[in-house]
């Protein structure tokens, strides 16, 4: 008589199924709304411009997009442990939808930012409940490999969407862009609804009985308290605000070295996602085969090499090679952070924690970008590109003298790497 303890094969095989299942409608409502954002992306600019004639407000409508995850992130995190995350996932998204209706309809410059604002601050509860229930979804030895297919669509969408995006604003314009925006924002949602999550139903509500700011400081708190996870976000945060020279000066750089500016800044987009598609399947083949110190330092290297390469270019082929480089070290920091940080950190405290990872980075992406962008009007981009090379460099360097040991927080059965 089967022991009605122990499951079936065939029980098991039709639960990994599903299991399979789930994971690839997650990452099909992922890659269709970031291809759905991209599209978004381009048409706001766009759209300010046609409406005011005015490029600087343009280009401060594309502040929109990072702005809310400085204001907004703290709170989002202590929301995605206090409720179920599946549901925040699904209310994100047609909220974000709802949104986008909004920017189709208006005639109004302040709404339509409003609304622009809006779908960024939404965005920033989306991110924190995602990243904290996956280790809810996948086994933990599957979580690498996972979060490194995860960002190659992402980065697959971000190589497209641009592409895209000129194409369909030609053809339907900025307002329909944004009802593609809506559409793709719609379908996640319905995919999500079909996805059952493991986890905390109700996020143990009881287990918080302290204030809200006491609750969101909990979360602050433990990744103060934690070397590793610490030193990780810290290590990313300086690496990012060295590389945050690419983002800022790349439009400058391109006239520069081409006589075809826009050409040449296309492609140095493509050959940064290229390369992080490169570091995403890499990690993919030997992120459990090598140490993760090494790949995640490595990661840091080959950021603060590449924007030192950029910077002693003579060719326009050259700084699409470093660009490369730089995607793939772009991906080795990005993804292993996340890894660490889901198999580090207790469910009850994910989602703050990753809230705090995400603020600390995107501060330091906007502060660079100001920083590096303001100093263009005084110094040569390419004694800009050097110096921010030194950051992502120092950084690579105090990570080595912070970790004499590999950095993975679950060590494995004996003889199986993390």
């Amino acid at each position: 008589m089967r022991d009605p303890v122990t499951p079936d094969f065939g029980t098991l095989r039709r639960r990994a199924s599903k299991i399979r299942g789930d994971l690839a409608r997650l990452l099909l409502g992922q890659f269709l709304s970031q291809i759905g954002d991209w599209l978004a992306y381009i048409a706001l600019p766009l759209l300010v411009l046609d409406w005011t004639g005015q490029p600087i407000l343009a280009s401060f409508s594309l502040l929109f997009e990072l702005l809310p995850a400085i204001l907004v992130a703290p709170f989002a995190g202590v929301v995605a442990d206090y409720y179920d995350r599946r549901n925040i996932l699904i209310i994100s998204d047609l909220v974000r939808a709802g949104l986008l209706v909004v920017m189709v309809l208006t005639n109004e410059l302040w709404l339509l930012l409003a609304a622009a604002f809006s779908v960024g601050a939404v965005s920033q509860f989306f991110g924190p409940a995602l990243a904290a229930v996956l280790p809810n979804l996948v086994d933990e030895r599957s979580l690498l490999k996972f979060n490194s297919l995860r960002q190659s669509l992402n980065t697959g969408a971000m190589v497209a969407g641009p592409a895209v995006g000129g194409i369909a604003l030609g053809l339907v314009g900025a307002r329909g862009a944004f009802v593609v925006d809506a559409v793709s924002f719609l379908i996640s949602a319905l995919l999500l609804v079909t996805i059952r999550m493991r986890g905390l139903p109700t996020n143990g509500v009881e287990k918080f009985d302290k204030s809200f700011h006491s609750d969101m400081l909990a979360g602050f708190n433990y990744l103060i308290g934690q070397k590793v996870a610490l030193g990780a976000v810290t290590i990313v945060a300086a690496t990012i605000l060295g590389a945050a020279a690419l983002n800022a000066l790349e439009p400058v750089f391109a006239r520069e070295i081409s006589a075809n500016a826009e050409l040449a800044f296309g492609m140095m987009v493509t050959f940064w996602g290229l390369g992080m598609v490169v570091g995403s399947g890499l990690l993919m083949r030997v992120g459990h085969h090598w140490s993760w110190r090494r790949l995640f330092l490595g990661g840091s290297l080959l950021l603060g090499v590449s924007t030192m390469g950029v910077a002693t270019s003579v060719s326009l082929a050259t700084v699409l090679a470093m660009l490369a480089v730089g995607g793939i070290g772009n991906a080795l920091t990005a993804i292993l952070l996340t890894t660490i940080l889901q198999r580090l950190v207790p469910d009850i405290l994910r989602g703050r924690v990753f809230a705090f990872s995400t603020l600390a980075i995107q501060s330091a992406q906007v502060l660079g970008m100001m920083t590096w962008g303001a100093l263009a009007q005084y110094f040569p981009t390419r004694s800009l590109f050097a110096v921010a090379s030194l950051l992502s460099l120092g950084a690579f360097l105090a990570g080595h003298a912070l970790w004499p040991y590999d950095i993975a927080p679950t060590v494995y059965k004996k003889g199986v790497p993390p």
